[in-house]
């Protein structure tokens, strides 16, 4: 399950729950966007916050969740990630040594194991585990101060544990305004098709694909793709975008040949137009060329590309109405 929610939009209800989590008052967060990510053992929750600018994202606080011994595996998986990062001090923007309390979250339950470092002094790991079940929080906030943080303290002040739980049910959002439109789709301009093709080509080029047709055959080469590009030590920004346009081009292109979904340019009041993925009924879409860049800028994210393909491909998608435009990513 992916599911991407758009908070210039909307808002969640006072009351969420997810995985062994109860946040209050989560309809007064201060978010730009939000990502729900399910699979086996592990939900997570990415809260993004936004100094106001458009597509700037300058915090989030990403609440990874795990049930044993399911989700075991990646749990470790996740701790050694982030270790190799970890720093053994780091000073907040506030002038104060980073310690345990900070941003930590008051009353988990008292069997549980509970460690902190910090990878920078404004990014910093947060650790509960018990016997059953562990969570993982990173928070980063690249401006303005830590301890009194807009996003930060609210979620340090309303959440709570409730082991025991394991909750995965999709989140439920009201709209911050009943005439607002979601949005609305469009064909793609002839000259955009013709680009999009070319790019189609030169991944499969790139990649030593031929003539291979086969979605999942093209769906996993990009998957392997993304990750040998994202194990090199540097890569420019043009790059980046080059390689996103024609990756995505290509990911696009199995996908429509999967499902019979198709190319659209995508408009929507707050976040500008897009081209984009669409479902036939337009309940749902993705953006492969954005979710591209964001993989190969951010390595430590994980490469969900072939996961959300499968997902897509199967129908294993939460559910929308016709014309709900459900981000998926």
């Amino acid at each position: 399950m992916l599911v991407e929610y758009f908070m210039r939009e909307s808002q969640f209800k006072p009351e969420i729950k997810l995985g062994f989590i109860r946040i209050d008052n989560a309809h007064k967060l201060p978010m730009d966007s939000a990502n729900l990510i399910g699979q086996p053992g592990c939900v997570s929750l990415v809260l993004h916050g936004a100094t106001g600018k458009p597509n700037l994202l300058d915090s989030f606080v990403s609440i990874q969740m795990f049930t044993f011994p399911t989700g075991r595996t990646e749990f470790e998986r996740v701790l050694e990630w982030y270790g190799a990062d970890r720093k053994s001090r780091a000073k907040l923007p506030e002038g104060v040594k980073f310690d345990e309390q900070v941003l930590a979250f008051r009353n988990p339950p008292t069997d549980w194991l509970h460690e902190a470092y910090p990878l920078s002094g404004r990014s910093f790991i947060h650790i509960y585990q018990g016997k059953n079940q562990a969570m993982l929080v990173r928070w980063l906030a690249r401006t303005g101060t830590i301890l009194d943080h807009p996003l930060f303290k609210p979620i340090v002040d309303n959440l709570s544990f409730i082991p025991g739980e394991w909750i995965t049910d999709k989140l439920e959002v009201d709209p911050l305004s009943s005439s607002l439109a979601k949005g609305k789709d469009s064909e793609l301009p002839k000259d955009i098709q013709t680009d999009l093709q070319e790019a189609a080509m030169r991944a499969r080029k790139a990649l030593n694909l031929g003539r291979i047709r086969n979605p999942l055959k093209l769906a996993e080469a990009i998957h392997q793709a993304i990750e040998d590009q994202r194990s090199r030590k540097k890569m420019k920004e043009d790059e980046k975008k080059n390689l996103a346009i024609d990756y995505g081009a290509l990911w696009g292109e199995a996908l429509c040949g999967a499902t019979g979904w198709e190319w659209r340019c995508f408009e929507s009041p707050s976040e500008g137009s897009s081209y984009a993925v669409c479902s036939k009924n337009r309940s749902h879409l993705t953006a492969p060329l954005s979710n591209m860049f964001g993989l190969l800028s951010s390595p430590k994210t994980a490469n969900n590309s072939l996961l959300l393909f499968n997902m897509i491909s199967s129908g294993n998608i939460p559910e929308s109405p016709a014309k709900g435009y459900c981000w998926l990513s």
